[in-house]
């Protein structure tokens, strides 16, 4: 298990770990494979849209997908959701400045109700296995206008590379552990696809981004 799954930890570690896991996304273009993913759901016809982040972590990806959907003229209300209450306390600190976020501390398994245009799922469902991500597909297909998944390719170059690239630059015990485990992990594409795809889907596309990730889109 890694160790950010457990909601024991101290809030200053986990504080510290969602403050690395910000720049290794940006670093590592992480942000990117998203905005392509949004842009890849055509939403030019759409000027509001409600987006839900699962797996919100410390929000970080909330605010820059906002701004990205902003510079293409659409408003977007956003809404995170996570079922550690020490990641929503982080994520309601770092996006202080965003009043219009609203957030749900629930196991995505647990919501009820949630009718949202955008589904997103960052880095969130190689955490899960089996029936867990069967309800976790179901989930996203609910959004009315389609999702975006952008999560890790199971890979041995990115398993060692992350591991290097760690230990010298992370201060993190957390991030330290739980990279190369994110990327054990991980899917090949025909997993991914597996348990995203599904027959009333009007757009279906599974890619591959730099570095070492998926980016699947599914359009209603």
């Amino acid at each position: 298990m890694e160790l950010m799954d457990s909601f024991s930890m101290p809030q200053l570690e986990m504080d510290i770990n969602l403050l690395e896991l910000e720049t290794i996304n940006k670093w590592l273009g992480g942000y990117a494979v998203s905005f392509n993913g949004f842009s890849t759901l055509n939403l030019t016809n759409a000027r509001e849209i409600t987006v839900a982040d699962i797996g919100c972590g410390g929000g970080d990806g909330m605010i820059f997908i906002q701004k990205f959907l902003k510079s293409k003229g659409i408003k977007a209300k956003m809404i995170g959701v996570d079922a550690n209450p020490k990641a929503i306390a982080y994520a309601k600190k770092r996006c202080e400045n965003h009043q219009d976020f609203e957030w749900i501390c629930s196991p995505f398994q647990e919501l009820k109700n949630i009718e949202v245009d955008v589904m997103h799922c960052s880095l969130f469902a190689h955490h899960f296995y089996d029936t867990d991500l069967d309800a976790l597909s179901r989930l996203l297909h609910s959004a009315k206008i389609g999702f975006v998944v952008n999560d890790l390719h199971r890979h041995w170059l990115a398993y060692y590379s992350i591991s290097i690239l760690t230990r010298l630059f992370s201060r993190s015990y957390l991030v330290q552990n739980d990279a190369r485990l994110s990327v054990a992990k991980g899917f090949s594409k025909t997993e991914i696809t597996q348990i995203f795809k599904h027959p009333d889907l009007d757009v279906f596309k599974v890619g591959w981004r730099w570095a070492f990730r998926w980016l699947v889109v599914g359009k209603s």
